[in-house]
């Protein structure tokens, strides 16, 4: 498991200048990922990717 976060953020950081804004249709949550969730952490809604 801890390696698959390593990955991740290795992925995230080759990825640096191209961030996603990502924000919950739902609840409304939003935040700025290098790795866009498939589903809002806070409520489990769908997310919008702009």
């Amino acid at each position: 498991m801890e390696n698959e976060m390593k990955d991740l953020f290795a992925v995230g950081y080759a990825l640096q200048a191209h961030r996603e804004w990502v924000k919950c249709l739902k609840c409304g949550w939003e935040n700025r990922c290098f790795v866009p969730p498939t589903q809002c952490p806070r409520c489990g809604g769908k997310l919008y990717i702009e």
